[in-house]
């Protein structure tokens, strides 16, 4: 392997340099970070359980600013009623289901299990907040200019762009094309076949902090409103389930993330429309189809354009 790689007979793999593996460093853990914080939370959703409080049903956000106060109320013993009264913003537009939810059983115990739980979180989010002016600082403005370019993409965040480019590095001839990113990746389906007959497409395992950043991305976008990623993830987990629209989504991102690189230029939204707009005898057929199967009769006129 070693001799066709120095007659130039394969392709050398990539391997990022000393700042690319430093930058590394510093987004895997602020990842890990932040995975550590959604585990003190959940404990901390565990122990509130435990104390019969359902503050989690009501409140979004069980670490905002109400949830914070109320749960400093608790420790200090105060009444369901006294803590629904700390509730801030829009929150205050559900006094009595507060109320409802601060009823429990909230014991000494819990109250020393919640003081080490917010004293955790309170740690984590101050490192978290450390490396990400870790990260900024070590950022070059090439390498600025190309988080700024990759933030116009649904899903995408400062802190996945900075993912991406740790991983990936902000260079696109380090690969041939977007399906060769897609496959380093390991975002592309599997291709086992034998006998002429295709088995398992489950995707390899690939870089996991940067399918996991992308992934997360995907998770985003899904949720957008009128965006050709939303349109997208729609008509693939109606066939095949969430996760894997998840995996096509996410593989969809890293694809367009190379084009970005490679042309310099942002984001340019296609709209929800845009599937229905490829194929329009086809899409007019499928509801068609499906309003007969409603029980309807169903018979087109095509309208008139104005300049007809």
């Amino acid at each position: 392997m070693s001799d066709l790689l120095q007659y130039g007979l394969i392709r050398p793999s990539f391997v990022p340099d000393r700042h690319l593996r430093d930058l590394r460093e510093l987004t895997r853990m602020r990842s890990k970070v932040v995975q550590d914080h959604t585990r003190v939370v959940n404990r901390l959703q565990a122990i509130l359980e435990d104390a019969n409080i359902k503050l989690a049903s009501v409140v979004s956000d069980i670490l905002g600013v109400s949830s914070r106060a109320m749960l400093q109320g608790l420790m200090e013993g105060r009444a369901p009623g006294e803590l629904a009264q700390r509730a801030q913003g829009k929150l205050r537009s559900k006094m009595p289901e507060l109320e409802r939810a601060l009823e429990g059983d909230f014991r000494k115990e819990h109250t020393f299990l919640v003081k080490r739980m917010l004293m955790q979180t309170r740690f984590l989010e101050n490192q978290e907040q450390a490396l990400r002016r870790a990260i900024q600082a070590r950022l070059t403005p090439p390498e600025r200019q190309v988080v700024a370019l990759w933030d116009t993409i649904p899903g995408v965040n400062e802190a996945v762009a900075w993912t991406l480019v740790a991983e990936m590095g902000t260079r696109p001839e380090q690969f041939r094309d977007a399906h060769h990113l897609a496959s380093w990746v390991a975002l592309c389906p599997g291709n086992t076949e034998s006998g002429g007959k295709r088995y398992s497409g489950k995707i390899r395992k690939g870089n996991p902090w940067l399918r996991a950043a992308l992934s997360e991305a995907a998770w985003a976008a899904s949720k957008t409103s009128n965006t050709y990623l939303s349109a997208q993830f729609r008509r693939i987990a109606a066939r095949r389930g969430k996760k894997r629209a998840i995996v096509a989504l996410a593989h969809t991102i890293a694809v367009i993330a190379y084009h970005m690189l490679k042309t310099n230029q942002p984001y340019r939204e296609l709209g929800a429309n845009h599937f229905d707009q490829i194929k329009p005898e086809q899409t007019t057929q499928r509801l068609v189809q499906r309003l007969q199967k409603l029980g309807y009769e169903v018979s087109l006129t095509k309208a008139q354009t104005p300049n007809s």
